[in-house]
């Protein structure tokens, strides 16, 4: 199926660049490549402060590796609950069966245009 080669792809991708982010977020700004300096003020890419905050006690918000998503998981953290067993079920199923899920999805609004 082209649609899940092509998701595939992106799912490899995005996994390296989450890697690239978090690598990036512990990396002194001196020693960081210019397009994660870029990134990270465009809020794109969480910046070492924010990811900072991450590591440090109560460890109950700034998961994402990606800045602009932090909101949505904190506040979704914050008013549907806070259970890390239920978080780590949901992503853990969400990384087994995202590909089947969006695919089925495009293929479904493909049929319908």
């Amino acid at each position: 199926n082209p649609v899940s080669l092509v998701l595939g792809g992106c799912k490899i991708t995005m996994a390296y660049f989450g890697q690239f982010s978090h690598k990036s977020a512990h990396t002194h700004s001196t020693h960081q490549p210019a397009i994660a300096k870029t990134l990270q003020k465009a809020g794109i890419m969480v910046s070492n402060k924010d990811h900072a905050s991450h590591h440090k006690e109560p460890y109950d918000e700034d998961f994402c590796l990606i800045g602009l998503c932090n909101p949505i998981i904190d506040g979704l953290r914050h008013y549907v609950t806070t259970n890390n067993n239920a978080w780590l079920a949901f992503f853990f199923a969400l990384s087994i069966f995202d590909l089947m899920i969006y695919s089925t999805a495009v293929s479904y609004i493909a049929e319908l245009i």
